[in-house]
């Protein structure tokens, strides 16, 4: 059993403890980090960057309002990187009253994202709760990191949350609502000098699709 959490294989050990001869690895969401590079890019705002789908696993609601909040301590732009949502996209911009200058909406293909991932952007995404969470270790982390950019989130699992904290690479929102603290910490990660490298040297030895791939060819090997 391949699982992409180590909360996730707990869990499975746990549920199934009769089952002696299972065998449980865990390969966190791999990246093609080649197709990623830190981009110099810069501009005169902060990006909000939210990177897929908006569907129904994720509070778009919760990214404008951190959107909202942190308008008034800083310059800075909405950039939604979506293929197939746009009209739902614009209906919830225009309830919430976003000027049309503060937000672009971009559909892309993959191979084209890192191209929009500006090095002065903060990787927003808020899942929503549930039992899914256990095993959720998100592609969008790995691309985000990948580009060099820092990431804010909510609690989601020991796995993801160890990763961004322990390493210093994005900050938890562990409430509903996002606290002045929190504004002023993703602020402060989004302005060290170091931050884009940081995070681009941690996606390489966390999500490489290489470092995914050997784990597999060991367990090809097992049950050949």
């Amino acid at each position: 059993i391949i699982t992409l959490t180590n909360v996730a294989s707990s869990y499975l050990k746990d549920k199934y403890s009769n089952q002696k001869n299972m065998k449980i690895y865990t390969i966190p969401t791999c990246t093609d980090v080649d197709l990623f590079s830190v981009n110099i890019k810069k501009s005169d705002h902060l990006n909000l960057i939210h990177l897929g789908a908006i569907g129904t696993r994720y509070d778009f609601d919760k990214y404008i309002d951190l959107f909202l909040k942190l308008k008034v301590k800083k310059k800075i732009k909405l950039r939604i990187i979506n293929r197939n949502e746009h009209d739902l996209i614009e209906r919830k911009l225009k309830y919430y009253e976003i000027d049309f200058e503060d937000y672009e909406i971009i559909s892309s293909e993959y191979y084209e994202v890192n191209q929009y991932l500006l090095t002065n952007s903060i990787g927003v995404f808020f899942p929503i709760e549930g039992f899914y969470l256990k095993g959720y270790y998100p592609t969008k982390l790995g691309e985000f990191l990948s580009s060099g950019i820092p990431v804010f989130t909510n609690t989601i699992n020991k796995d993801v949350e160890d990763l961004i904290t322990k390493n210093n690479v994005g900050v938890i929102n562990s409430n509903k609502i996002i606290n002045d603290n929190e504004l002023n910490n993703i602020l402060s990660i989004s302005q060290q000098n170091d931050i884009s490298q940081k995070c681009r040297n941690l996606a390489i030895d966390e999500f490489s699709n290489i470092k995914g791939s050997k784990i597999y060819d060991k367990i090809y090997d097992m049950i050949k």
